[in-house]
């Protein structure tokens, strides 16, 4: 499996992680994103989109938690 990220959400990573209240965000970012979860990546709500290409939203670690959108290729 592998990951692209856009140069923008690098950017936006690079600045989220920086404050101190989202501390803990690259931790949970990397424990879902990591080849040892792959079952749980297709786990996200379903947004609009093709079919063939999933477009989904995944809340971490809980529904109180962090939004990832993503493509699922």
């Amino acid at each position: 499996m592998s990951i692209y990220c856009t140069e923008d959400f690098i950017k936006e990573f690079k600045n989220i992680i920086k404050k101190k209240q989202y501390k803990d965000f690259e931790n949970l970012f990397h424990a879902f994103f990591l080849p040892s979860n792959i079952a749980n990546i297709g786990t996200g709500d379903r947004l609009f989109g093709p079919t063939t290409i999933p477009y989904l939203k995944k809340r971490i670690p809980d529904s109180s938690g962090y939004r990832f959108y993503y493509l699922l290729e």
